[in-house]
């Protein structure tokens, strides 16, 4: 009996010690992690900000064949750079470096054009803001399709200066100029166009035109080296610019063949040409992103219509941009912004009123914007951030 007392005193102890531990005192019940978030997620040092979408900003510079135009996609003011009113322009011939609009006009006015024999169109230089205006060549002949390297240094240009039509290249370091190359035909040349370079501005693609034949000869130059080299001969190479591949080892072109109309491109290390994408129509104009991930090109189908469209550089995927558009060259008016996350395009509305159209691309949001007054379309579009 004593001893069974004795137990029976030291159990009642022992679950007294164990009841009153800390650890086994019953707690409240915690939500779980889904409904209620861990504290660092909620400290007042560190919260969750959700991004909101980047507006697009910086300067929309227009060019038409009336002047020179730039356009704050912010604020929306126009500024007129240039204007044909006192000197002869090339709408078409606008590009942008070294914090200059590069084009190519003339200072003779077009009252006195009988007196300035073939009206000399030369290379000029100004500011965005319309300022600083240069003249950069005073050779009294014909120039067109100029185009500046990504870099800046140099400037490509097409002139008859020498009786026949040739490829020059101008260093905007030393303002010398040298010829790259001479027309084959002198008869038939109708010049160089569509010069398109690789990302490190040591290789220029470009097109050579016969006037009377219809077709383009594709040659590629290596200033490095000083080599000029014939990609591909005379064939079904439509009128239509270029790009090249991210790692600069390809350049891509559309082919209208027999055997597809499509996208394809050149490897300039085996010299072979492979299908990139085939088309339900006839693609051009390719307007590259300047992180090179994706390609803006035109297709026109059997209807005539066109659309804009959008090639995915590294998955080969096309998708469509804009759905029949009632105008032509919808993507020779284009350009990318800086960050590869807008372009803009001109669109002609159903009230026959120009327009801008600018698209984010991730987001897929259009902002629709009237032309600026007394502007009319755009021939070139190029996209500047201050």
């Amino acid at each position: 009996m004593k001893i069974h007392h004795t137990h029976t005193l030291l159990k009642l102890l022992l679950l007294t010690i164990i009841a009153a531990s800390p650890s086994c005192r019953p707690v409240s019940a915690v939500p779980s992690p889904t409904s209620t978030p861990a504290p660092s997620q909620t400290s007042t040092a560190n919260p969750i900000i959700t991004p909101e979408k980047v507006q697009p900003y910086g300067t929309i510079v227009m060019s038409n064949a009336y002047g020179i135009y730039s356009f704050d996609v912010q604020t929306r003011e126009q500024t007129t750079i240039f204007t044909k009113s006192y000197h002869r322009f090339d709408g078409e011939s606008v590009s942008y470096g070294n914090g200059y609009i590069y084009f190519i006009g003339s200072t003779t006015p077009e009252s006195n054009k009988d007196s300035y024999p073939d009206f000399s169109l030369d290379i000029f230089q100004v500011g965005i803001d319309g300022s600083g205006l240069k003249q950069l060549t005073n050779t009294g002949h014909i120039k067109h399709s100029l185009s500046v390297s990504p870099n800046g240094r140099y400037m490509l240009y097409t002139s008859n200066q020498n009786a026949q039509y040739q490829l020059f290249a101008l260093d905007t370091l030393t303002y010398e100029t040298n010829i790259i190359t001479t027309s084959v035909s002198q008869t038939r040349a109708h010049g160089f166009f569509f010069a398109t370079w690789s990302s490190d501005s040591n290789q220029v693609a470009f097109f050579e035109a016969q006037q009377g034949r219809g077709y383009l000869q594709l040659y590629l130059y290596n200033f490095e080296a000083d080599r000029l080299s014939t990609v591909l001969p005379e064939g079904t190479l439509p009128w239509s610019s270029l790009a090249w591949s991210v790692d600069d080892k390809k350049i891509l072109f559309p082919i209208h063949g027999e055997k597809g109309k499509g996208i394809y491109s050149f490897d300039l290390q085996s010299n072979s040409v492979s299908l990139v994408a085939l088309t339900n129509g006839l693609p051009r104009y390719f307007v590259q992103s300047p992180d090179r991930a994706s390609i803006l090109f035109e297709i026109e189908d059997s209807n005539g219509q066109m659309k804009l469209c959008l090639l995915n550089a590294s998955t080969q995927d096309i998708i469509t941009i804009q759905e029949d558009s009632i105008f032509p060259h919808s993507t020779y008016r284009a350009a990318w912004s800086p960050d590869s996350q807008d372009v803009v395009y001109t669109i002609l509305s159903e009230h026959n009123d120009w327009q801008l159209k600018i698209k984010n691309l991730e987001t897929n949001e259009d902002i629709v914007i009237p032309f600026p007054p007394n502007t009319g379309f755009s021939s070139h579009f190029l996209w500047i951030y201050p």
